[in-house]
């Protein structure tokens, strides 16, 4: 049994509650999504997920399909040692990640990991990863 993952998000271009509503349906039908609530009043999508059934990636495309979108995304730069890019997307709170060469940029959210939890999490993969 694969552990957990609790991720917190702000959403943007929520009108009402009706919108919200819509969200966290659309959240709690997405695969490996346990549990999900959307506050209209906070902006933000509380989602528990099971992280080897889905990713962050895809939590977030369910939040964007109706027009929606995220907020406190950052991004960082890495230097990695191979090919990165399926791994750094399998860390809880990454959102995207490209890579050329040696350069792996990732979009993560800052409220549930930073780029050294995100280098740590390759490094646990055997790949060198530096930021």
């Amino acid at each position: 049994m694969s552990d957990h993952c609790r991720l917190t998000l702000p959403v943007t271009g929520m009108s009402c509650a009706a919108c919200a509503a819509r969200a966290e349906k659309n959240l709690n039908r997405a695969p490996g999504v346990t549990s999900a609530s959307v506050n209209f009043a906070t902006k933000q999508a509380t989602v528990e997920y099971d992280p080897a059934t889905t990713a962050t990636t895809e939590i977030v495309d369910v939040i964007r399909r109706p027009g929606f979108d995220t907020a406190g995304v950052s991004s960082a730069l890495l230097q990695v040692s191979a090919d990165a890019v399926a791994a750094a997307k399998a860390v809880p709170g990454v959102t995207s990640a490209t890579q050329e060469g040696d350069r792996l940029i990732v979009q993560f959210v800052a409220a549930t990991v930073q780029a050294d939890g995100v280098a740590a999490a390759l490094r646990k993969r055997g790949i060198e990863a530096q930021i």
